[in-house]
This record gives C-alpha cells, sequence and structure tokens, in this order.
C-alpha cells in the first residue's frame, strides 16, 4: 500500500484496471491540501471494454488540468 501512494505521489494519477472491481476501469488525480494532505479525488471511471487503456490516459490531461483550477480554489478559500 505505501509503494502505491509514493507512486501516486510521484507521478500525481492513479490508473486502475480491475484492481478493486473486475472489468472496471478508473484514472484518478488526488486533490492535495496546503499541508499536502489528499482530501479528495477525480476520477474518471468505466467499464474497461469500453475504456481501453490509450482511451483513459487521453483524459488526463483534463483530469490534470480540473486539479489545477479547483486546487487554486480550494486555497483561495481555505488560505
Amino acid at each position: 500500500m505505501l509503494d502505491a501512494l509514493d507512486t501516486l505521489r510521484r507521478q500525481g494519477w492513479w490508473l486502475s484496471r480491475g484492481e478493486r472491481l473486475e472489468h472496471v476501469t478508473g484514472l484518478s488525480v488526488p486533490l492535495f491540501n496546503a499541508g499536502g494532505e489528499v482530501f479528495a479525488s477525480l476520477t474518471l471511471g468505466g467499464p474497461t471494454d469500453r475504456l481501453p487503456e490509450k482511451v483513459t490516459m487521453s483524459h488526463l490531461p483534463a483530469l490534470l488540468a480540473a486539479r489545477r483550477t479547483i486546487a487554486a480554489g480550494w486555497h483561495t478559500l481555505n488560505g
């Protein structure tokens, strides 16, 4: 588990293909508070047969952009 968290923090996203639920793919980006703790995440998920890896990963830039927008607003509101 700690290795997974280290990887998540290093790369800034996580791809799950059937890890939690068989035939389900999810791509998540964490949202960090000012202290560096995860307080939420944004996730794209769906059936693996409709979300092959290339298609799933094509949405990563949009998730990262949404994270930046949310984080900027969060930090403005919460110092």
